[in-house]
């Protein structure tokens, strides 16, 4: 299991990063994980996943157990390199308000912007 600098560099290193989810996954933690590295994401569009991943926008999302549209969206990223790096950019300019929206809603609107102390404490209380 990668854990820390160890996992940052790996999402650094993809061109890609997929999450072929076939289950509705409450918290898609793979997505937010490469949206934190500015990495797109290819994902099945199921559970919470089409929360976090824009589909045309930071990334493409196709039906679960689509195999043929999930190649097809890894292959378009992995030919459009501007297009990659478009929803990477996309995904760091997205990733702020996001995870301030996820912070309001565990911490019941009393945090502001910034405030990562209060963040990390509201994040600690919903697991």
């Amino acid at each position: 299991m990668l854990t820390g600098n160890r996992l940052r560099e790996s999402y650094e290193r993809a061109a890609v990063v997929v999450v072929p989810s076939l289950w509705p996954e409450v918290f898609g933690q793979v997505a937010i994980e490469a949206m934190g590295t500015a990495r797109p994401v290819v994902a099945s569009r199921v559970g919470g996943i089409p929360e976090i991943v824009a589909d045309g926008h930071t990334g493409h999302l196709v039906s679960p157990g689509d195999e043929a549209g999930l190649a097809a969206a890894i292959l378009d990223l992995l030919i459009d390199k501007a297009k990659a790096a478009a929803f990477g950019a996309a995904e760091d300019s997205v990733r702020n308000g996001s995870q301030h929206r996820l912070v309001q809603r565990l911490s019941g609107g009393r945090v502001r912007r910034g405030d990562r102390r209060a963040a990390t404490d509201a994040a600690r209380r919903s697991t």
